[in-house]
């Protein structure tokens, strides 16, 4: 749990977004981890959360563990897209670099895991 001696908050400007939950810029800053609170997917599917948001972003079910999200089609201005479909599996809204510095759903899953371990770490402080 971050208290508020711990994190830093920023007030995003008005979201054109229906909720302040699912509003990218409704974010928690602590240190260089940028999230939303939520808790991952723990859904029956076995495919990851990164893999369904891809197929769901880019419109193909052709879409496996090792595509490159902008070699498939995808560029800029769809990552938005992108990680808000992911926080709507997950729980959690990654920061935009994410996508640029691992663009293909394994990496993806990878780094998200790095990044709940140190989360949960400093969580355990």
């Amino acid at each position: 749990m971050v208290t508020i001696a711990e994190a830093s908050f920023w007030t995003p400007p008005p979201c054109p977004l229906t909720t302040i939950r699912s509003c990218p810029l409704s974010l928690v800053y602590l240190g260089d981890l940028v999230f939303t609170p939520g808790t991952p997917d723990t859904g029956e599917s076995s495919e990851s959360a990164w893999l369904r948001a891809f197929r769901e972003v880019l419109g193909s079910a052709d879409i496996d563990e090792d595509t490159n999200f902008f070699q498939a089609g995808g560029h800029s201005l769809l990552i938005p897209r992108l990680l808000i479909s992911y926080e709507s599996l997950s729980g959690w809204y990654p920061p935009v670099s994410l996508v640029f510095k691992h663009s293909s759903p394994r990496e993806l899953e990878a780094e998200t895991a790095v990044l709940y371990e140190r989360i949960a770490e400093h969580d355990d402080r």
